[in-house]
């Protein structure tokens, strides 16, 4: 089959293939399998087209089929059993209580999570995310900031609690650990938090000019006309539109729905990855953004965001990085840029 060309495993059902994945014979078996399911996903574009059903409240609050499977791609891996299972793991970090330091922080960012949305207002979701929140900060001296509400909540709708927790500590912590850095500096003032969250926002600038220079040019002219006459420099304007969506993993869009469809894509492909749905998503707004005169705000400030369609994006994602081929040195920024600091 020619590169892309789809495999065999898409006449089959997710599930069984999960089923497959579970029967494996020894580590080089099962490694094989999940990595022809990540490329069926990558090419596909998301479990929801390989029959697994869109996302519901999880009032259960079970782990379904699509929340092991994101446990399998994130290498989420626990004993069931015994000592140290994963949930008196959990347990030994709800004993310490809430994060004095920190827990204003995180009630105040659970209460605005998704207020205005049916698939995750229920009461009890809030509570486990608050839960879960605290646990992660005492279990690695983790330090909450402002969206990692919006990371974890995706977690709550595919797992049970327990499940939830491990899954985002091993994005969040051991995944994106660059994320929540801060730049050091001689200079105090000087020093910068976000260390990857500002290393993507550059990333993305320079992917935007690699691959659409003109849609680069016409946002940074309006950005300067109708924002920023000032200083209108593409740091500015990452600071205002980017740096939240780098920030959140490119998740701080709507519909919940959607976001968890890209969730499988991103991590078939790899979390790196996703700086590349913010600049699919200019992308696909191209032909408004590229007008002259056009107020950057009309579409580019959060509660103005178009709502993404996932299976487009991860179409426009797959031509993205065709596109980058060409550019290793980029390419190579943009895989190293999670971890490296």
């Amino acid at each position: 089959a020619g590169a892309g060309a789809p495999t065999p495993l898409q006449s089959m059902s997710v599930e069984q293939e999960f089923k497959n994945l579970l029967k494996a014979e020894n580590e080089e078996d099962f490694t094989a399998k999940l990595k022809n399911l990540k490329t069926v996903v990558r090419v596909d574009g998301a479990l929801t087209n390989l029959g697994l059903r869109l996302p519901n409240r999880n009032k259960e609050g079970k782990t379904n089929l699509r929340g092991h499977l994101w446990k399998l791609m994130l290498g989420v891996v626990y004993e069931e059993k015994g000592a140290g299972t994963a949930l008196e793991k959990y347990k030994e970090q709800l004993k310490k209580g809430e994060n004095k330091v920190q827990g204003k922080d995180i009630r105040n960012d659970v209460f605005r999570t998704f207020p205005k949305l049916e698939i995750f207002d229920l009461e009890s979701q809030k509570r486990k995310m608050t839960r879960i929140l605290h646990a992660v900060s005492h279990k690695s001296n983790f330090k909450y900031t402002q969206g990692q509400n919006i990371l974890l909540a995706p977690f709550l709708l595919c797992m049970n609690e327990v499940d939830a927790f491990h899954s985002y500590h091993r994005l969040s912590v051991e995944m994106v650990p660059t994320y929540w850095m801060e730049q050091s500096s001689k200079n105090p003032e000087k020093s910068k938090s976000y260390l990857g969250v500002n290393a993507a926002c550059r990333i993305a600038d320079k992917i935007l000019r690699v691959v659409d220079p003109n849609l680069h040019k016409a946002l940074m002219a309006n950005y300067k006309e109708k924002i920023n006459p000032i200083s209108p420099t593409e740091r500015w304007f990452h600071t205002q539109f980017t740096f939240r969506h780098m920030q959140t993993l490119s998740l701080c869009t709507k519909p919940l729905e959607q976001v968890v469809l890209l969730l499988d894509v991103v991590f078939a492909m790899g979390i790196q990855y996703h700086v590349l749905i913010y600049v699919a998503q200019l992308m696909s707004l191209r032909e408004k953004l590229m007008q002259k005169g056009t107020n950057l705000n009309d579409f580019l400030r959060q509660d103005n965001f178009p709502d993404v369609n996932a299976r487009y994006v991860s179409s426009q994602v797959s031509y993205l990085i065709e596109k980058l081929e060409d550019q290793p040195k980029l390419l190579d920024e943009l895989v190293r840029h999670t971890t490296d600091h």
